[in-house]
């Protein structure tokens, strides 16, 4: 009996001067190893719904870039139009070949011009709308995939995280670590910090 009092005389003595301190709790240690997870950028990416939402924020900016385009060619076209007008009232417009030029009247001539000029710009014009439209259409499948193929990745990244995050806790136990190791890894704000923590 004396020998089993002298044991835990000596244990607590040990305590005293080693300093015990008590270990971290199950919760203590998930912060600790979530947030050693976040600094080191292993949770990123981890979120569907978020990964979802950067993939549509990234397609909505794709779709407003096309439409702005377009919108610029459509104005652009619009300048050659009254380009095109300048030069038949300066005389400068291409002539008619001589079919079409034939039995008509300078008058006619001219608004033969303009009609000419007005097809050839509303012909662009059109090229350029379905063009764009044709590059709108694509975008929403395209979209469709990327979503899916972002939210596939999301998932991934998160089973790899809860795996690091369960490999750390284990180590964690195994080590030892103590409740103030554990709360100020928890709070650390950067890498260095982190490692700081004893």
């Amino acid at each position: 009996m004396k020998q089993l009092y002298r044991k835990i005389g000596m244990a607590i003595a040990a305590c005293l001067i080693l300093g015990c301190e008590a270990k971290a709790t199950d919760d203590q240690l998930q912060a600790m190893c979530k947030n050693m997870l976040e600094l080191k950028g292993t949770l990123r990416g981890t979120d569907e719904a978020k990964e979802a939402a950067r993939v549509e924020g990234e397609y909505r900016i794709k779709e407003e870039t096309l439409k702005k385009e377009m919108d610029r060619d459509l104005r652009g076209m619009e300048e050659v139009r009254a380009q095109k007008m300048k030069d038949i009232e300066a005389g400068e417009a291409p002539a008619l070949s001589e079919e079409e030029a034939e039995d008509l009247t300078p008058e006619q001539i001219k608004e033969a011009q303009i009609k000419k000029a007005e097809e050839i710009v509303e012909k662009r014009r059109k090229e350029i709308t379905e063009e764009a439209e044709g590059l709108l259409a694509k975008l929403g499948p395209q979209k469709t995939y990327a979503i899916r193929d972002a939210k596939k990745y999301a998932a991934k990244r998160l089973g790899e995280a809860q795996e690091a995050e369960k490999g750390c806790i284990d180590a964690a136990k195994k080590k030892g670590v103590t409740e103030k190791i554990a709360t100020c890894r928890a709070q650390a704000q950067s890498k260095d910090d982190y490692k700081a923590c004893k």
